[in-house]
């Protein structure tokens, strides 16, 4: 009798494990012909499992039974080689998956003012976007104001709001100033001034000087100190103006919104100060207009900001660093190739750069890791900045022997050109 159930047992067996053998290999076929996709792979793998679990399952019943193992007919070695085939397929799969996000990813160029441009998925930026974005990012994102079918304007509330903020930074404001004093400027000298006395396309010197060109000697000998503010809203001719107002306005009115307008109106107004103090020192027998001494402060600042953060800078910002580090020294560069023009002093530009420096070390200088560096830097430059001031001051009230000439701008630069119907 026991003899008799335990060959029954054993033909249950043989039956369950031939019928799970069929079940198994065509779900197996199945499975593998359609495994072109990602989900047939996953629904060959899960069929996969249970063909195994089936068997592992008889073979732990023979056991506890105490019968002779039955073994798959496929064979263990040959169920390992169809999942080991199919996980490989399974991962190729999931492979180009993953290529097709990557190529579907979508990049998106970000400005601290105007806001996001999402390009298409798989879209790389060209070149033209990058230019049009790294100069003027309005134009890319989108305007505020655009055309409606019944032929009104309407403004897009968010987009407007940036806007109205991007035109009320001092940034903006100070180069409508300086629109302003240009074409004052011009219209004083009844148009422009022959290039071959002007080459900046503007006005006569005689009329930058009336209306507040640095002169050392009016300082010095007739104590005008408001001309060591004054040149910063003069420029010598549209050349001049186009670059520090296209610097002032893209560069200026990020850092701006970085720093905060208390910040930057620190800096700019004291880098044009002590700039225009070097220039005196420097070249005092010269006139001096231009805001570039207070941007060169601007980009001083930003420069001493990069350096007094370089250690603590996160892995994912090293790239933004970088690309931070060349736009200010290309822009540094670009600033200084105008030292060489008349009327535009390099001794301005270099005291410019000077002050920004020390001024940033000061206001950023806590962003040294080194507690040694983080205070005595800022100490350091601070003492360099009242040096700076007190002693270029005093240099100009009691050493400083500018020509005389310059007493008389309009006089001696009409017997200069041999014209007595220049205006001053």
């Amino acid at each position: 009798q026991q003899q008799q159930q335990q060959q029954q047992g054993s033909a249950k067996l043989d039956r369950g494990a031939a019928l799970g053998a069929a079940v198994t290999d065509a779900e197996l076929s199945a499975a593998m012909a359609a495994a072109h996709d990602v989900e047939s792979v996953e629904v060959a793998l899960e069929v996969n499992d249970e063909a195994l679990a089936r068997q592992l399952q008889a073979e732990l019943d023979q056991e506890a039974s105490g019968l002779p193992q039955q073994h798959h007919p496929m064979g263990t070695s040959e169920t390992d080689a169809q999942v080991a085939m199919m996980m490989q397929q399974f991962e190729i799969a999931q492979g180009m998956e993953a290529g097709d996000d990557a190529q579907e990813e979508t990049l998106t160029l970000e400005d601290p003012v105007w806001g996001k441009l999402e390009l298409a998925p798989g879209q790389r930026p060209s070149p033209t976007q990058i230019i049009c974005f790294s100069l003027c990012p309005c134009l890319c994102i989108g305007r505020c104001c655009v055309k409606t079918p019944g032929g009104f304007y309407s403004c897009h509330p968010e987009k407007g709001a940036r806007c109205l903020r991007f035109v009320l930074t001092l940034s903006v404001l100070l180069a409508l100033v300086q629109v302003a004093m240009l074409a004052i400027a011009i219209a004083l000298s009844d148009g422009l001034a022959p290039t071959e006395q002007n080459p900046m396309v503007g006005p006569y010197a005689t009329i930058l000087d009336r209306l507040g060109a640095k002169n050392a000697a009016l300082i010095a000998y007739r104590n005008q100190w408001w001309r060591l503010f004054t040149p910063m809203l003069l420029h010598a001719g549209f050349i001049h103006l186009a670059v520090n107002v296209l610097i002032q306005v893209r560069i200026g009115v990020i850092l701006e919104y970085q720093w905060g307008i208390a910040i930057y109106t620190i800096i700019y107004i004291t880098s044009g100060f002590l700039s225009a103090i070097l220039s005196c020192i420097a070249l005092p027998d010269s006139l001096g207009v231009g805001s570039s001494g207070a941007i060169m402060g601007i980009l001083g600042a930003w420069l001493a900001e990069i350096v007094c953060a370089w250690s603590s800078t996160p892995e994912e910002e090293l790239g933004q660093r970088s690309a931070n580090l060349v736009l200010v020294f290309l822009n540094i560069l670009i600033t200084l190739s105008f030292s060489l023009v008349p009327l535009v002093d390099w001794a301005a530009h270099i005291g410019g750069l000077l002050a920004g420096w020390m001024m940033g070390v000061v206001l950023f200088g806590h962003k040294f890791q080194s507690p040694i560096w983080r205070h005595g830097s800022r100490i350091v430059c601070l003492t360099g900045l009242v040096v700076f001031c007190v002693a270029g001051m005093v240099t100009i009230a009691t050493t400083l022997d500018p020509s005389r000439d310059l007493l008389h701008v309009c006089r001696e630069y009409r017997e200069a050109v041999d014209d007595d119907d220049i205006p001053c």
